[in-house]
C-alpha cells in the first residue's frame, strides 16, 4: 500500500448548500515514489447522515520528475566543516580560511558580527590563531569591534552618529541581549500623557463652567435691558399718554 494522505478534512464553519464543484485539492506525496499502479480515491461521511452526496466527476493529475532525487548526493552541511567543537556544540575552529560563527564554518561574517583572531592553545600544545566571528553589540546592525562605540552601520530604526560610532536608540524601542530588537512602550512618556490628561479634564471642566456662567449673566442682562425698553416704549405709545404728560407738564 503507497501513501495515505486527507484531500480536504471536515470543514465545521462552511455552511455552503453548493457542495464541491471544480475544486482543486492538492496532496504532496514522497520523492521517488512510483505513480504506477491503483489510485484508490476514498469517500467517508463524517457528518450528518442523512447529508448525502454525489460525485459527478474525478481528474487525477500527477506531477514529478523524470530524475531520481534519492540519488542525489547530499551536499555536506556548513556545520560538518568545523575541525573543533565545544562541549555545547557550538564550532571552534574551521578549517582556513574558514570563519566559525555559532555552529556554523562561513566564508564572512554576518550582519551584527564582526571578525576576531584570537589565540587558543591546540590539543597537541601547540598556540594558534583562530578566525572567528565574535557578536557586535546589540545597538549595532554592523561593527568594527564588540562595544557600542564600534558601529558601523545602524539598524533601520537608527540614526548612525558618526562622530560616536554610535547608534542612539529610540525612546520607544528597548533592546535585547541576544542582537533582538523588541518594541516596548516607554511607560514614562505613557504616565506623562495619563497624568496631562488627569490634571487638564478639571481645568477644561472649570474653564468651561466658569464661560457657561459669564454668558449666562450677559444673556439674563440683556434680557432684563431689552424688557426696560420695550416697558418704557409701550408706555409712551399708550393712547392718551401724550396728553397725560403735557398735563403733567
Amino acid at each position: 500500500m503507497g501513501t495515505t494522505s486527507t484531500l480536504v478534512d471536515v470543514r465545521p464553519y462552511d455552511t455552503s448548500k453548493e457542495g464541491y464543484k471544480d475544486w482543486s485539492f492538492m496532496s504532496t506525496h514522497y520523492w521517488d515514489e512510483d505513480p504506477q499502479g491503483t489510485w484508490t480515491l476514498l469517500l467517508e461521511n463524517k457528518g450528518d447522515a442523512y447529508n448525502t452526496g454525489l460525485l459527478k466527476a474525478l481528474v487525477l493529475k500527477l506531477y514529478g520528475s523524470d530524475e531520481d532525487m534519492t540519488a542525489r548526493r547530499a551536499a555536506p552541511s556548513p556545520g560538518a566543516k568545523c575541525v573543533r567543537q565545544n562541549r555545547d556544540g557550538t564550532c571552534q575552529e574551521c578549517p582556513s580560511p574558514l570563519l566559525a560563527v555559532q555552529h556554523l564554518c562561513l566564508s564572512y561574517c554576518p550582519p551584527r558580527y564582526y571578525r576576531l583572531s584570537r589565540s587558543a592553545l591546540h590539543p597537541n600544545g601547540t598556540r594558534r590563531t583562530l578566525e572567528a566571528c565574535a557578536a557586535c553589540d546589540p545597538s549595532c546592525y554592523t561593527c568594527l569591534a564588540g562595544s557600542a562605540h564600534n558601529c558601523s552601520a545602524c539598524p533601520s530604526h537608527s540614526t548612525y552618529e558618526g562622530r560616536t560610532h554610535t547608534c542612539p536608540r529610540t525612546p520607544s524601542v528597548s533592546y535585547l541581549p541576544r542582537g533582538g530588537l523588541f518594541a516596548l512602550g516607554d511607560t514614562r512618556l505613557l504616565l506623562l500623557i495619563v497624568g496631562a490628561l488627569l490634571g487638564l479634564g478639571p481645568l477644561s471642566f472649570c474653564i468651561f463652567y466658569a464661560l457657561c456662567r459669564t454668558w449666562r449673566r450677559k444673556l439674563v442682562r440683556s434680557d432684563a435691558e431689552s424688557e426696560a425698553v420695550s416697558l418704557e416704549l409701550l408706555y409712551f405709545h399708550r393712547p392718551g399718554a401724550k396728553e397725560s404728560l403735557d398735563r403733567a407738564s
